[in-house]
């Protein structure tokens, strides 16, 4: 096979192009799991998320441990939840023909969850974002140029 012609040179740079980016996918798929839950639970909650390793072994075994997520800076505990280890495994099938999933296996280790209020009476929990909102503020810390002095007239 000669590769004279330049559309198959490009065809074949194609493929040998995404052949190479699948195996990184395949390769590195943990790594961008675990980038992708920090940043969903993050979003979701609206606290910091960490994740100590996380493990995907098709089809349907899920293995996450080190989940930590953190209270706003406004709380004196930093750890809103610990949580060890989650393991699920799951009948992809189901998920695919229906509507629901039909799970085979479900570990659940938490360690803590701190639920706290500030001095000024919002809890953490209250704080926490729901898919399509916001929860409560963060509480403003006051500075010394946002206090208000009132002049006398």
């Amino acid at each position: 096979m000669h590769l004279k012609d330049p559309v198959k040179k490009i065809l074949l740079f194609l493929v040998v192009t995404i052949l190479i980016l699948l195996a990184l996918v395949v390769l590195f798929r943990n790594a961008i799991l675990t980038a992708a839950v920090e940043t969903g639970v993050t979003m979701l909650t609206g606290f910091k998320t960490e994740v100590e390793s996380l493990r995907l072994d098709p089809p349907g075994t899920l293995e996450i441990r080190g989940l930590k997520i953190h209270n706003p800076s406004s709380f004196e505990n930093p750890v809103f939840a610990d949580i060890p280890e989650i393991f699920v495994q799951v009948d992809v099938g189901e998920i695919l023909r229906r509507d629901r999933a039909h799970f085979y296996y479900i570990r659940l280790n938490v360690a803590e969850v701190n639920v706290e209020k500030t001095r000024n009476g919002i809890s953490n929990v209250s704080m926490l974002s729901s898919v399509g909102g916001k929860g409560a503020p963060e509480e403003k810390k006051e500075t010394p140029a946002e206090k208000t002095v009132e002049k006398a007239a």
